[in-house]
């Protein structure tokens, strides 16, 4: 039984959970997929915004939701973009039952996807740093 991306990339995360710049990476393998399959679709759509996703340590489901297509790229769980993408919700249920560490700060659910031994520890200030 093959296992959900959802599970792979949230293995993933735990297994660099503690290495700064892995969404870094992932960013530029994602940059890389969509440089060698230009003219597609969903390869000209990542270039579109790319510039726009900011690494950081720390994310809500919105902002993860449309993202995880290209993490599942960026970790090796495929070569091609999904013809359905997944809801916020679903996926929010998804990473609170594979147990990915989150925080609230400012009543906001922010889930940890690299240093997660730091991130799920951190002061609220150093919280509300990262994401200034």
């Amino acid at each position: 039984m093959k296992m959900s991306e959802t599970y792979h990339i949230i293995e993933m995360m735990k297994a660099t959970g503690n290495q700064p710049g892995v969404i870094a990476r992932w960013k530029a393998a994602v940059a890389e997929w969509a440089h060698k399959n230009r003219g597609q679709v969903y390869a000209d759509a990542v270039n579109a915004w790319l510039p726009l996703w900011q690494p950081r340590p720390l994310y809500t489901v919105e902002e993860l939701a449309p993202l995880w297509p290209a993490l599942a790229i960026a970790t090796g769980f495929t070569n091609h973009w999904p013809m359905v993408l997944k809801s916020a919700r679903r996926l929010e249920h998804e990473l609170d039952f594979h147990n990915l560490p989150h925080v609230l700060v400012d009543g906001q659910k922010y889930y940890v996807v690299e240093r997660l031994h730091f991130w799920k520890n951190a002061s609220e200030e150093e919280l509300k740093n990262v994401l200034a």
